[in-house]
């Protein structure tokens, strides 16, 4: 298997996702199924192939992961209202 041009991971809660980017035909591979048989919308298949249409390099955004929540908490980082009296 050649050296990929460029790899890179979004990440989105639990959920991770890798990108490997080729130089060749063109052809599109989702866990190792055909870009076709995976996504049979072709609305979905437009939504996936706009930001290849759209810009030369998709290598410069940064990965998020949401941050669990903490005990005693109501969110992350939120705390509960202190109340004086």
């Amino acid at each position: 298997m050649p050296a990929p041009l460029s790899q890179t991971t979004g990440r989105r809660k639990q959920a991770v996702a890798r990108v490997r980017f080729r130089p060749g035909q063109g052809t599109i591979t989702i866990n190792k199924q055909p870009f076709d048989k995976y996504f049979t919308s072709a609305t979905h298949r437009m939504l996936v192939t706009e930001p290849l249409r759209i810009t030369n390099t998709a290598e410069s955004y940064d990965a998020r992961e949401k941050e669990s929540k903490k005990y005693g908490l109501k969110k992350a980082r939120k705390a509960p209202q202190y109340s004086k009296r």
